[in-house]
């Protein structure tokens, strides 16, 4: 059974189980399949800080130079380049937009199940939080219930990982 406040929550399976220590010290006890976003941003996590080149402009594999025809196909580019550019490029974004969670979501079920990368157990206090990894869904969610009763009973369940928590 797992250790929660209250005893509505012992019949359902939660993914963070909520403690209180007997020096009323309240704990989150939880599994992460993600890791810990540190205070950064998506942004500031993936920006690529480089420059980009400086474009010396637009080269055309054709030659303009051929009078009327030449006018006519310019005008004909240059009304295809601003119909994709209007249309073309907001469909391609959203299409990339919808794969991308398909991809990481396919990506990370590999990582988690297929090569069997260990899940982060979180316990988190006010003060304080504690981390270990375990390798399986089962025995994480194992980890979390026992490390969650423990910090009930007022054990001290060590944690490969012990940092003070900024808020």
């Amino acid at each position: 059974m797992p250790a929660t406040c209250s005893p509505s929550d012992a019949t359902h399976t939660l993914p963070t189980r909520h403690v209180t220590a007997p020096d009323r010290t309240s704990w989150s006890v939880q599994r992460r399949g993600l890791p810990h976003r540190e205070g950064k941003g998506i942004v500031q996590r993936f920006k690529n800080h480089a420059k980009p080149d400086n474009a010396e402009g637009l080269d055309l594999p054709i030659d303009i130079d051929a009078g009327a025809a030449g006018l006519v196909l310019a005008i004909v580019l240059v009304v295809v380049i601003a119909l994709l550019l209007i249309f073309g490029w907001p469909v391609l974004l959203i299409g990339i937009d919808l794969a991308w969670p398909l991809l990481i979501g396919a990506l990370g079920l590999v990582g988690r199940v297929i090569l069997r990368r260990p899940w982060r157990v979180e316990a988190v206090s006010p003060s304080e939080g504690r981390s270990w990894f375990v390798k399986g869904y089962r025995a994480a969610g194992e980890r979390r219930d026992a490390i969650a009763r423990q910090l009930q009973r007022g054990q001290n369940p060590l944690g490969t990982e012990t940092q003070p928590v900024t808020h």
